[in-house]
C-alpha cells in the first residue's frame, strides 16, 4: 500500500517509576514533555501525524481507563488545554483492527516484544512516506536505554532494555514489514532515530544501530528531565512538510531533513538549557548539556580506526593500559568512566608523539599513524572555546580574584558551583597546584572528575550539614555550602556571594583565587564556565580573604582589572565538519554543547577497568539472539523476539548444553556489544570473556 501521508513521528515514552514515584520530577517532566507534543499546529494537517506509546505512573491506581496522564497510545492532537493531556487515549476497538490481541495494561516499556508490538501497530495505523522515531525514558549508556521502574502492578529496580535488543527490534520489524505483502516503510528503514535519555551517545551504542537509521541523533552527557522543546523544533519542521508535500516538493531529501531537523534539534537542545534558555525555568537550574547527530552510515570508518588503534598499540601500553596509561588519557575519564572519542584519539596522538621524539621505534610511528587516523576518521575539525586558555598575568600582583555571576535560577547555590567546580578541575588537571583535586563528602573523598554534581548536591542541599541562610552580599566559604571539605591546593577557599533585594535573589558570584608563584603571578588555564557567559579578573596586593571581605582597615587594595565575555554555549560550524579519507560526506551533521560539558564533544566510549558487580540490573543482559542462535547452530533469524520470550526457558536449557552462559554480568556483559566484537576495546580494557561471545 502506497503511503500518502508524508511524516509520521513515533514516541515510545518510558516514563513509569512506580507507584511511590508517581510525582517523581521525572514523571511530571514527562508528561508537560508530552503537552509539548500537543502544541503542534502542524497536526491539523493530514500530511502529518505523532503518535505515542506513553507508559507513566500516573493517577492509575485503580487501572481504569481514563484521560488521566497514564499508560495509553495516543495521537497527538492540536490546542490541548493547559492543565492535562487533552488526547484522549486510542481506543482498544480500533487498535484492535490492526492488533486482535491488544489490551490496554501495565505494560513493561524495556521489553523488547513491547516496543516491537507496538511499532508494528504505528506503522500500520499511519503508514508514512518517513518516520521519526523518538525514544524517551531513562538511559544508561552501554548498559541500555527505555526503563520500566512498575510491570504488571508492582514495582521493580528497574528493567532495562539492551541497546542490541534495541538493534533487534528494529531488524526484525523490518524484515517482517518487507516480507508481509503490503510494506509500510518504503525505504526500508526509519530516517531518524532520536534517543532523548541520559548517555546515549556513546560509540557502543549508535554501532549497534548503523544499519538501522539514517541518521541518530542523541547525547553522551545526562539528558535534562524537560529535554527539548518539540514545538519549537517539531513545528516549524511538519509544517514545512505539509507546505513542501502540497507543492509537490520531496520532504526527505538529506539537506532537508539535515537543515531543518536535525540541527534544530541539536542547537535547541543546547540553548533551551543554558543561561536565558526556555527551559531553564521549568529544571529550576541551567544545566551541562550536549547533543549531536550523525549519518551512521558513516560509522564504518570510524569503528575500523578504533580497531586499527588497538591492533597496533605497542604491547608495553598495552601491559599497563588498566592503570590507564598514557595519563593525559587517563585525565579524560569523566564520572561516568567515559571520555570523548576525539579527545582520546588526542590524547594518544600526543602520547605517541612523545614517545617517537625519545627515540622510541618504528612501532611508535606506527601507533601514531593509527591515533592520527582515528581522529581523522570522525571528521571533526572544530576548535573547543570551552578549553581554550585565558593568561592571568601580573608583574606585582600578590594574586588575582576571578568572579563568576553563575546560574541564579537553581534553589541554590550548590549544584552551579558544583559544576563550575568540576569544570575547572577537569579541564585544567594539568595545574594541580591551583586546581582542586577532590571534595570530602562525610567519610569519602571523591576527585573531582568522579563527582556527578546532579546526584551529590540536591536542590534542597547537601544531607551532611544545614548550612546557616546566606547573607545578602557577604562572601560564604564553599566548604560551608557544600558540606563537604574540598582540596584546594593553593590554601584559599573559593567563596559564593548572594545579592539580595526584600528577599528577591538578583545575583550570585562565585569568586576564585589564584596566588602568585614564586616570582610572579603567571597562569594559562581554561576559564570559561557552565551557566556562564564571562568573568571578571581583579589582580590584589595583599591578604586575599581581607580584600574579598572587605575587612574593615584591610591593607589589600586592587591593582588591575580585566574582563571576558563569551557565549555560553557552542554551536559547532557545519563547516568544521570534514570527510574522512574515501567519505562523500562527514560522520556529522551537528553538534553543540554548553561550557562545562567536559571532554564530551560528540562520542563517548566506555574508558575504564571497573566492571560493576555480579547481578547489578543496569550491567547485566540475556545473551543476544544473534549469538543465541550461532550457538545453537541456527540460520540468522530463525527466532523472532515473541518466540524468544515464550520459549525463553527451554532456550536456555539448548543455550548452556551449547557450553554457553546465557546470562553476563559485569565486563562479560560488556563484550557482548558489537563494538566489543567489532574492535577488541573490552579485551584492551581487561572485560573477560565467558561462553560463546567469540562465536560471532
Amino acid at each position: 500500500m502506497a503511503a500518502t501521508r508524508e511524516w509520521t513521528v513515533i514516541v515510545y515514552a518510558a516514563a513509569d517509576e512506580g507507584f511511590n514515584e508517581r510525582k517523581s520530577a521525572f514523571t511530571q517532566a514527562s508528561l508537560s514533555v508530552n503537552k509539548d507534543l500537543e502544541r503542534l499546529s502542524a497536526l491539523r494537517h493530514e500530511e502529518v501525524v505523532v503518535v505515542s506509546g506513553y507508559d507513566a505512573s500516573g493517577d492509575d491506581a485503580d487501572g481504569t481507563m481514563n484521560n488521566r496522564e497514564w499508560r495509553r497510545r495516543i495521537q497527538y492532537l492540536p490546542d490541548s488545554p493547559p492543565d492535562r493531556l487533552a488526547s484522549p487515549p486510542i481506543s482498544e476497538q480500533q487498535i484492535q483492527k490492526i492488533d486482535p490481541g491488544f489490551r490496554y495494561t501495565e505494560p513493561n516499556s524495556a521489553s523488547p516484544t513491547e516496543l516491537k508490538r507496538f511499532l508494528k501497530w504505528a506503522i500500520a495505523a499511519y503508514p508514512a512516506k518517513h518516520y521519526l522515531l523518538i525514544l524517551q525514558g531513562h538511559g544508561s549508556g552501554k548498559n541500555g536505554l527505555l526503563t520500566d521502574f512498575n510491570v504488571n502492578g508492582k514495582d521493580v529496580s528497574g528493567d532495562i532494555m539492551k541497546t542490541y535488543e534495541l538493534r533487534r527490534v528494529m531488524e526484525e520489524l523490518y524484515r517482517e514489514d518487507a516480507k508481509s505483502g503490503r510494506p509500510h516503510i518504503p525505504q526500508g528503514k526509519f530516517d531518524a532515530l532520536l534517543v532523548d535519555a541520559c548517555g546515549s551517545g556513546e560509540l557502543e551504542s549508535s554501532f549497534e544501530w548503523k544499519e538501522l537509521f539514517t541518521y541518530f541523533i542523541g547525547t553522551s552527557l545526562d539528558v535534562p528531565y524537560y529535554s527539548l522543546p518539540y514545538t519549537d523544533i517539531l513545528d516549524p519542521f511538519l509544517t514545512e512538510v505539509v507546505t513542501r508535500a502540497r507543492q509537490g516538493q520531496s520532504t526527505g531529501d538529506s539537506a532537508f531533513i539535515e537543515t531543518r531537523l536535525l540541527s534544530p534539534i541539536v542547537h535547541q537542545g543546547v540553548v533551551s538549557h543554558s543561561p536565558g534558555g526556555k527551559l531553564v525555568s521549568a529544571e529550576k537550574h541551567v544545566d551541562v548539556v550536549q547533543m549531536f547527530a550523525i549519518r551512521l552510515k558513516q560509522l564504518e570508518p570510524v569503528v575500523a580506526a578504533l580497531k586499527r588503534l588497538i591492533t597496533d598499540m605497542p604491547q608495553v601500553t598495552k601491559s599497563v593500559i588498566k592503570d590507564m596509561l598514557p595519563k593525559e588519557a587517563w585525565a579524560l575519564r569523566d564520572v561516568d568512566e567515559n571520555a570523548d572519542l576525539r579527545s582520546l584519539a588526542r590524547a594518544f596522538r600526543t602520547y605517541y608523539s612523545e614517545r617517537l621524539q625519545s627515540g622510541g621505534g618504528i612501532e611508535w610511528q606506527t601507533a601514531l599513524d593509527s591515533a592520527i587516523a582515528l581522529e581523522a576518521s570522525l571528521g571533526y575539525q572544530a576548535p573547543n572555546p570551552s578549553l581554550a586558555t585565558t593568561p592571568i598575568s601580573h608583574a606585582s600582583a600578590d594574586g588575582a580574584w576571578i568572579h563568576y555571576d553563575i546560574d541564579t535560577t537553581a534553589l541554590n547555590g550548590e549544584l552551579a558551583s558544583c559544576f563550575l567546580i568540576r569544570t575547572l578541575a577537569v579541564h585544567n588537571w594539568r595545574h594541580a597546584n591551583v586546581v582542586p583535586r577532590s571534595i570530602r563528602l562525610g567519610t569519602k573523598n571523591k576527585n573531582w572528575s568522579e563527582v556527578s554534581c546532579h546526584h551529590e548536591f540536591s536542590e534542597a542541599g547537601p544531607d551532611a550539614t544545614k548550612p546557616k541562610p546566606l547573607v545578602s552580599g557577604r562572601p560564604f566559604r564553599l566548604d560551608r555550602i557544600f558540606g563537604g571539605t574540598v582540596d584546594w591546593p593553593a590554601g584559599v577557599s573559593a567563596f559564593l556571594t548572594e545579592y539580595r533585594e526584600q528577599d528577591t535573589l538578583k545575583r550570585r558570584t562565585f569568586s576564585l583565587y589564584l596566588p602568585k608563584q614564586v616570582e610572579r603571578l603567571s597562569y594559562a588555564l581554561a576559564l570559561r564556565m557552565p551557566g556562564t557567559s564571562g568573568f571578571v579578573v581583579e589582580y590584589i596586593s595583599g591578604n586575599a580573604n581581607d580584600y574579598l571581605m572587605k575587612k574593615p582597615g584591610y591593607a589589600a587594595q586592587m591593582l588591575g582589572r580585566e574582563q571576558d565575555s563569551y557565549s555560553p554555549w557552542v554551536l559547532t560550524d557545519p563547516r568544521y565538519f570534514v570527510p574522512a579519507p574515501g567519505q562523500s560526506q562527514p560522520l556529522y551533521v551537528a553538534e553543540a554543547h554548553s561550557h562545562g560539558a567536559q571532554f564530551k564533544e560528540g562520542f563517548g566510549l566506555y574508558f575504564g577497568t571497573y566492571f560493576n558487580e555480579a547481578g547489578e540490573w543496569h550491567q547485566n543482559g540475556v545473551m543476544p539472539l544473534d549469538l543465541i542462535e550461532k550457538a545453537l547452530g541456527l540460520e540468522p533469524f530463525s527466532l523472532t523476539l515473541e518466540q524468544f520470550e515464550a520459549e525463553r526457558a527451554e532456550i536456555e536449557k539448548r543455550v548452556k548444553k551449547a557450553g554457553c552462559v546465557f546470562m553476563r554480568t559485569g565486563g562479560a556483559f560488556y563484550q557482548m556489544n558489537r563494538l566489543a566484537r567489532s574492535t577488541g576495546w573490552a579485551d584492551l580494557l581487561g572485560a573477560k570473556n565467558d561462553g560463546c561471545t567469540r562465536r560471532n
